[in-house]
């Protein structure tokens, strides 16, 4: 009977630690998340600043191209911007998550998943911010 206490006992402690160290490796995940969207996003912001140098570029050694081509480029960083921002917001809130309602916690999934979309449709934009630039380099008459 003793036996069988102990190893009860022993097996709750091994179920004790593993859901630590669970609990600790989800929040790695977390952290590993926000770290690999935060450097994705870096990366397409210097990147888009390569292209609006571009953009400068054909505007100024093309006779034809009108300075409003800036547009696709500088909107493109406004939404990297935005990102940053909500992404921001969500490490803020993260920051003090334990001391949020439960009801904001609650909503912190669908919030991620918006982050998430937004960090997509930033790669996508940024693609075709690229594509538009070098259609718009190939149809463009350089003066030199």
């Amino acid at each position: 009977m003793k036996t069988e206490n102990f190893d009860l006992e022993r097996m709750d402690r091994e179920l004790q630690e593993m859901e630590e160290r669970m609990k600790t490796r989800e929040a790695q995940g977390l952290s590993d998340v926000y770290k690999y969207f935060d450097r994705i996003n870096d990366k397409l912001s210097s990147f888009n600043n390569m292209l609006i140098a571009g953009y400068f570029a054909i505007i100024a050694l093309s006779p034809n191209a009108s300075e409003l081509i800036l547009i696709v480029p500088i909107t493109n960083t406004a939404v990297l911007i935005y990102l940053d921002y909500r992404m921001m917001e969500q490490g803020r809130f993260l920051s003090k998550v334990m001391s949020q309602p439960t009801t904001k916690i609650d909503g912190y999934g669908n919030r991620q998943n918006q982050i998430t979309l937004i960090s997509l449709l930033t790669i996508i934009s940024t693609s075709v911010v690229t594509v538009f630039f070098l259609v718009l380099l190939h149809n463009t008459e350089l003066k030199m």
